[in-house]
């Protein structure tokens, strides 16, 4: 990006990205250890 030569659309994309892979793994996560999902108590 610093470059110039990624497009608005490819930023998107990217971060469209980063948001499924966290949502996997909090579902992961919640799926491991319970309802309780990601918590203090598991810490």
């Amino acid at each position: 990006m610093d470059a110039g030569t990624l497009r608005p659309e490819q930023v998107s994309y990217g971060k469209l990205n980063s948001v499924r892979e966290a949502l996997k793994i909090a579902h992961t996560a919640r799926t491991v250890l319970g309802a309780n999902g990601i918590s203090y108590e598991y810490r």
